[in-house]
């Protein structure tokens, strides 16, 4: 997958900000337009949509995901692994990191995915989201059935 290459997805519903349009359909984008997309933090002259901000940025994943699953794309690896190590913070090692997703590998199927709603969320001024880690623990408890 050369730097240059477009990045596609299906998209379900417009989306336009004030600089492009997103119509539906198959999605095409250079990579200044995917900054683009996954940046809307107004989309369709509305407030701010934080969440769908994240579903955008997920769809985003996704697709570079699938890119990089090609098998014509393969040969790229080494390249993107060298930009990944770049651009990712952890102090985990490259074993450690290997061994968590194995082990998230192994445990998919046992496990439980759960949504934050709205009101367990902030944004702080610069548009971070921030947790509210009380209402969240609460939640996992109850789940729990502590």
């Amino acid at each position: 997958m050369a730097k240059k290459s477009p990045l596609f997805f299906h998209l379900f519903c417009p989306i336009t900000s004030d600089y492009k349009h997103f119509p539906v359909g198959e999605q095409t984008l250079s990579g200044q337009e995917t900054l683009d997309f996954v940046r809307i933090l107004y989309p369709n002259g509305l407030g701010p949509d934080y969440f769908g901000r994240f579903e955008r940025q997920n769809m985003v994943i996704h697709a570079l995901l699938d890119a990089v699953l090609e098998p014509a794309n393969w040969s790229a690896a080494p390249d993107l692994v060298k930009d990944a190590r770049k651009m990712v913070v952890t102090d985990l090692s490259v074993n450690q990191a290997s061994q968590l997703a194995c082990m998230v590998e192994e445990l998919k199927s046992e496990a439980e995915i759960l949504v934050v709603s709205n009101d367990m969320v902030g944004i702080d001024d610069q548009g971070r989201m921030i947790p509210d880690m009380v209402a969240i623990k609460e939640l996992i408890s109850e789940l729990e059935g502590d």
